[in-house]
């Protein structure tokens, strides 16, 4: 990936000062068709003992409902035991990402720590094969901000034996800066 220098320099600010950029969740009424048609099945919750599993041919549903109420209800936890071992969470619009179940973990941490009020609101998943698709928005109030933000984004899931292996997230940054009344140049302009 080849990484602008602005938000590379924006991605160092970050991960220096622990800051996170965004959540991202899926509601229990988001469909996720099977086939040709949606179907509509039950929605399964993540447990301390860990994430309910499915075969490769069963709902996707359950996973991103699963990952919602982890980013919606500040459960790091529950967002770790979502993922294999070594997968990883890549945030494209700051060129960062968070390996392995406690990176992944502590990220979620310092996203609610960081940015007020993080929500998402998912419009629309679908699953192909061993990967998920998932439409949303993205929500909260930036550090030093003015204004909420209120940013579409897409993340790719990819699966491997029944847990997220990787998840890439993408959304326009300009947009969430523009939104939120900062610089381009945030946060190095802070």
């Amino acid at each position: 990936m080849r990484k602008n220098p602005i938000i590379a320099a924006l991605a160092v600010s970050i991960a220096t000062a622990g800051v996170a950029t965004f959540a991202a969740v899926a509601p229990a009424n988001a469909q996720a068709p099977a086939s040709a048609s949606s179907t509509t099945a039950s929605v399964s919750t993540v447990s301390s003992a860990g994430p309910v599993h499915w075969g490769s041919q069963h709902n996707s549903k359950a996973i991103v409902s699963q990952w919602e109420t982890a980013w919606n209800e500040k459960q790091p936890a529950e967002m770790a035991a979502l993922f294999t071992r070594d997968g990883v969470y890549i945030d494209h619009a700051f060129g960062a990402a968070w390996h392995g179940r406690t990176e992944i973990g502590n990220w979620v941490t310092k996203t609610h720590a960081s940015i007020k009020n993080t929500k998402v609101k998912v419009h629309s998943s679908f699953r192909s094969g061993n990967q998920i698709a998932i439409e949303w928005t993205f929500s909260g109030v930036m550090p030093g901000a003015t204004k909420p933000f209120a940013v579409p984004a897409t993340t790719i899931m990819k699966l491997r034996g029944g847990r997220i292996a990787s998840n890439s997230d993408y959304y326009n940054l300009a947009d969430l800066l523009k939104q939120s009344g900062l610089p381009a140049d945030w946060p190095a302009a802070s």
